[in-house]
């Protein structure tokens, strides 16, 4: 049950890891067009 709770977590902060960049690369491309 650890190992899964551990598993969700990091797929969590993955996630929020690749939203961060996502919204950076949009602020990058509005910023630029």
């Amino acid at each position: 049950m650890g190992v899964f709770l551990n598993f969700s977590y990091d797929l969590n902060h993955q996630a929020t890891i690749l939203q961060k960049i996502y919204y950076f690369f949009i602020a990058c491309t509005s910023f630029c067009l």
